[in-house]
């Protein structure tokens, strides 16, 4: 705290005379009721007072020497603002090292207290390591910031968004577990952030988790933009996006396409199959069983695959398949003769391992319980799974998030269904409930590296007329029309994170 006798800022006097040492929550009504008007008053009203306007450089340095950043967030919140905001060079070290601190120890009751400006200063983190082309300077910052923000690492911050996008951009996957095992169950705009935080920490998130061949959480996460309410007849730009990689998520975990969400709107469902035509194509062809077709299919289509940058998985998908359907023939087999497998599989990508690799592969990595007898002929014994501790832990450790997850869904649908917003909606639909209500549906995609600037704003009409000229294309028929526009607007995601994380595979 500021020294008697000292002269320092109006904002630093009342904030020594708080009692910070009660409950967190009476500090916070004090922080609303003196200080906030006094934040309001110099930098001219509203949550702009993160501006901090009536803050001097010797008032800062006050701040960042004598008050700690638990006791003092707004101070701290307020002070980075005003130094750093309004420089064009700073010394980057200190602002770090400042910003570091800040993040590891905030209190989050008090930065919800200034969301606007809480959310500023997340993302002058983000801009100026991004100036210093150093992304990877932000990511400790931002997950403590994100973990930070509630006890139980429940709600969405404006830190959530920003540490995934900055972890591809850093080609840096793993630390991100530590925020993505925390399924996200509270949403609120007076935190700071909106409806496309949302979309943006999931698709992005799902990209970490498909880069650490988490696949069935990838497709979790994907699958929350995917099913994600709207309105108006519209969908946006990454759930068309995110939709695609479902369709290659499905293959990889299942081998085969997934039924349709019943959360998912029905005119978000058709829009999205319309523009990704050639993945459903794929997942078509590989379910005739046919591998000519499916052979055929592959080269018409893989070129939408690099475009969409997502080739890899796509190819990942491929070989996924085949170790299913590798996989399926001990339903049937306690023995089968290696010649017989290898005319089952077919490597329609002409990339993969050959069959007898394949397997091998499969049984070093714990993905098959068999073994290759060394007769002649070959021979592929199935064995039991051994029941280890390692299983078990596994298998506790998710009906443990299993348990959590139907307990915070079942405190979601009581704090829907008590909602202002809901019942109002439910009363017009004469009484059919719709939760598009709990949802801003005036969202925009997140202006990252130019993906998807705006929302991909396509009536019924237009996007069947799209489908059927994408399926011509694929079998072989015309590039013109309309369809041809459709693909370069669906081109702008050659500009996205996808392609750099494509060239860094």
């Amino acid at each position: 705290m500021a020294g008697k006798g000292t002269q320092v800022s109006p904002l630093l006097a009342i904030w020594s005379s708080l009692n910070l040492d009660a409950a967190e929550e009476v500090a916070a009504e004090g922080i609303k009721e003196k200080v906030l008007p006094l934040l309001q008053e110099g930098a001219g009203g509203g949550d702009a007072a993160a501006e901090a306007g009536s803050l001097k450089e010797s008032d800062i340095d006050d701040v960042f020497s004598k008050m700690e950043p638990r006791a003092a967030t707004v101070p701290w919140i307020v002070a980075m603002n005003s130094r750093y905001s309004t420089k064009s060079t700073f010394d980057t070290t200190e602002f770090f090292a400042l910003a570091g601190r800040l993040f590891k120890e905030y209190s989050a009751a008090q930065a919800k207290l200034v969301p606007e400006a809480f959310a500023s200063l997340i993302r002058l983190v983000v801009d100026t390591s991004n100036a210093m082309n150093e992304p990877t300077l932000s990511l400790q910052p931002l997950l403590d910031a994100a973990l930070g923000f509630s006890e139980t690492h429940d709600t969405l911050s404006p830190a959530h968004s920003a540490f995934v996008i900055q972890s591809l951009r850093a080609k840096t996957y793993d630390p991100a577990d530590a925020l993505l095992a925390h399924p996200l169950t509270n949403f609120d705009s007076k935190h700071g952030v909106n409806y496309r935080d949302h979309l943006a920490y999931h698709y992005y998130g799902g990209q970490l988790l498909i880069h650490t061949r988490q696949y069935a959480r990838a497709h979790e996460m994907l699958s929350v933009v995917y099913c994600t309410p709207t309105m108006n007849f519209v969908a946006s730009a990454l759930q068309v996006a995110a939709y695609k990689k479902i369709v290659l998520l499905e293959l990889v975990v299942y081998g085969k396409r997934g039924v349709k969400p019943k959360a998912v709107s029905e005119y978000v469902a058709n829009i999205c199959r319309t523009l990704a035509q050639p993945y459903n194509f794929l997942g078509q062809a590989f379910e005739t069983g046919d591998a000519e077709i499916a052979s055929m299919v592959w080269g018409q289509v893989k070129s939408y695959f690099k475009n969409d940058g997502n080739e890899a998985l796509a190819m990942e998908a491929a070989s996924a398949v085949r170790k299913h359907k590798i996989r399926k023939l001990r339903k049937t087999f306690i023995t089968v003769p290696l010649s017989y497998v290898v005319e089952l599989d077919h490597d329609i990508t002409g990339a993969g391992p050959d069959t007898r690799s394949l397997i091998l592969e499969m049984i070093e990595n714990g993905e098959l319980s068999a073994s290759l007898s060394a007769d002649d002929p070959e021979i592929l014994r199935f064995t039991d799974t051994p029941l280890t501790d390692g299983n078990l832990d596994a298998l506790l450790l998710t009906l443990e998030k299993v348990r959590k997850l139907n307990s915070q869904l079942a405190q979601a649908d009581r704090k829907v269904g008590m909602s202002r917003q809901f019942l109002q909606l439910k009363q017009q639909s004469g009484g059919m409930a719709s939760s598009a209500g709990a949802y801003n549906p005036h969202m925009v995609v997140p202006e990252y590296d130019g993906i998807g600037e705006e929302d991909v704003l396509m009536k019924m009409g237009d996007a069947m007329r799209y489908g059927e000229e994408m399926a011509r294309r694929v079998m072989g028929g015309s590039t013109a029309g309309r369809g041809a526009g459709r693909m370069d607007m669906d081109e702008s995601f050659n500009q996205s994170i996808d392609d750099e994380d494509e060239e860094s595979d």
